[in-house]
């Protein structure tokens, strides 16, 4: 496919950088968005923190199931890949990409 990038060849630590970084940012990013409604809404008593919390579970869950289809879909496309199946790679994202536009 054009516009890859053979990741398995040169130095592991730039490469796992390159794969860990995003993850990261994204779950800070997150955590801080949580940290900083639950100070702003403690403020208004225990019952809204509360509700603040049940709210979080389902916000949490429908992030695990979006997750699940992005790594599902990344794990086919990868094994397309190199197996040199660049059309059958393309049909696994566009299929990803509807799928979690769908499960939101």
């Amino acid at each position: 496919m054009k516009g890859t990038t053979d990741l398995t060849q040169g130095q592991i630590m730039p490469t796992l950088m390159k794969l860990t970084l995003p993850i990261i940012a994204t779950n800070f990013i997150s955590t801080t968005y949580g940290l900083v409604d639950m100070i702003w809404v403690g403020q208004l008593g225990s019952g809204p923190v509360a509700a603040i919390g049940t709210a979080s579970f389902f916000i949490n869950l429908a992030t695990a199931l979006s997750t699940m289809i992005t790594i599902g879909t990344g794990i086919k496309v990868s094994h397309c890949i190199g197996a040199g199946e660049g059309d059958k790679a393309k049909t696994f994202i566009k299929n990803g990409f509807i799928m979690n536009t769908n499960s939101i």
